[in-house]
């Protein structure tokens, strides 16, 4: 059932948030100030000596709200895009028919939904994790709400839309993708991939979720510093925000802490969805 898949996927978002908001913290602030922060370790002793151990919480507030909704969202709708995707290409209603192109392709059409879920509780975790100076003069998740709406409106809180959505298109084409050929691997001898026990799930999650990083994450370092700012040209951003401040390779700038977060994160988050209580159909088997 859809509404069962949709609380699924939100009890899994939350139980991740928790693990890997620290690193998620880290990762935005290199994007971000890749001049400042040379390397992971600087980046989070840095924080915890100005900020204390609250300033690596930054935005755990919209983080919940982003990984709930986006998760709940993503896995909601997967199972019912493996659909479309199966009548479309004539694979039969057996969504396990589906091969690793058109489960890619059914996580590609649901990952339109959920950009435009997360784009504006992700500008508010951005904007609240921006600072790198004093934690007090940090506004909270309601003092950005505010500023954000008094600046543009409804319409400010889609500021990044552009490449949220194809960083989630191609990164969530990727995910499901890599996730399902992981699974015909890991699968138990004569069985379906539908029979991996908890492990093998988690271990095929925490792959894809590396493989969807490693190929997005440029586009994720742009959305990141198109919301921390007001400057509405891209290509000006680019150049004097990215490129004037480590060349190509700010591109790439957090991508560590980002990876050493995505295992444990999707790790926890698969594992939240197979032992919640909640069965997915097509998708995950407790």
């Amino acid at each position: 059932m859809l509404a069962v898949d949709l609380l699924a996927g939100a009890v899994g978002g939350c139980a991740s948030v928790f693990v890997s908001q620290p690193l998620d913290t880290v990762k935005v602030k290199m994007q971000l100030y890749p001049h400042v922060y040379k390397s992971m370790y600087s980046c989070l002793t840095q924080v915890i000596r100005k900020n204390g151990v609250r300033g690596i919480y930054a935005g755990t507030t919209p983080a919940l709200m982003s990984n709930c909704a986006e998760n709940a969202v993503m896995f909601g709708t997967y199972g019912q895009c493996q659909k479309i995707v199966a009548s479309i290409t004539n694979a039969g209603v057996e969504t396990k028919n589906l091969n690793y192109l058109q489960n890619a392709a059914a996580g590609g059409i649901a990952s339109i939904f959920t950009s435009v879920v997360i784009c504006p509780t992700e500008l508010i975790k951005v904007r609240m994790q921006t600072d790198y100076g004093d934690v007090k003069t940090r506004l909270s998740a309601g003092g950005v709400i505010k500023n954000i709406w008094n600046a543009g409106g409804f319409r400010g809180f889609y500021r990044g839309l552009t490449f949220t959505v194809a960083r989630e298109m191609i990164g969530c084409s990727l995910f499901f993708g890599a996730y399902e050929w992981t699974r015909e691997i890991l699968k138990p001898k004569d069985e379906p991939k539908e029979q991996c026990d908890a492990l093998s799930t988690m271990a095929a999650g925490a792959i894809a979720g590396i493989v969807n990083w490693v190929a997005v994450y440029p586009l994720d370092v742009i959305k990141s510093q198109i919301q921390s700012t007001k400057d509405d040209s891209v290509r000006k951003l680019i150049k004097q925000q990215i490129a004037g401040k480590g060349g190509v390779r700010a591109l790439y700038s957090g991508l560590w802490p980002t990876l050493m977060k995505t295992i444990p994160a999707t790790a926890v988050l698969l594992f939240a969805i197979v032992h919640s209580g909640f069965r997915q159909r097509g998708f995950f088997v407790l």
